[in-house]
């Protein structure tokens, strides 16, 4: 189980999630991060157990990440 911490939860406004996500599944390791397939259609961009990111598909959380990190010479290195 990995357990990593949602920074836009409120305590008393449930539609921004838990204090932590939970899930089973297993990360996909991208350039020094971590993703998340948590639910059929969110993926979680994941750094030192603190979500950065959702989004909607895996080239998605890769795109955020490539922002995140400086995408070198264009994209298609270490996909």
């Amino acid at each position: 189980m990995h357990t990593y911490t949602n920074p836009w939860h409120k305590p008393h406004q449930p539609m921004y999630g838990p204090a932590t996500y939970q899930t089973d599944a297993g990360p996909i390791e991208y350039r020094g991060h971590l993703i998340f397939r948590r639910l059929p259609a969110v993926f979680d961009v994941v750094k030192d157990g603190k979500c950065l990111a959702q989004r909607a598909g895996l080239n998605g959380a890769k795109a955020v990440i490539d922002a995140l990190v400086g995408d070198r010479k264009g994209s298609n290195h270490e996909r």
